[in-house]
């Protein structure tokens, strides 16, 4: 079975430049979650809630360590969970472009 989580949007600290340490932007976070369905399902609101929540209180500086960090600790907290790719936007801290990062982690 396989969840979607698109678009998921709140804002931050990520980042390393001095604005982006002292003031929250806004982040753009796409899930794609592969686990086993038997008689339970993988409830996407408690995902949803992890997500936002372990991202904000981190304060990443990197969004690649974000992005590692926060998919170790879904499948670590989530033992249904065989496959997590993440991919976090930062929308608005280019003009002309969405900038981030995507990776995948297999448990």
């Amino acid at each position: 079975m396989t969840i979607q989580i698109e678009q998921l949007e709140f804002e931050t600290i990520i980042g390393i430049l001095k604005e982006e340490r002292e003031f929250p932007q806004k982040v753009l976070i796409d899930l794609e979650i592969e686990y086993e369905y038997k008689d339970e399902f993988l409830d996407y609101s408690k995902i949803v809630e992890f997500v936002t929540f372990f991202v904000q209180k981190n304060k990443f500086e990197l969004v690649e360590v974000a992005v590692n960090e926060t998919c170790q600790m879904l499948g670590d907290t989530f033992s249904e969970i065989s496959q997590v790719t993440m991919k976090i936007i930062k929308p608005d801290i280019i003009k002309n472009a969405k900038v981030g990062v995507k990776t995948t982690k297999k448990f």
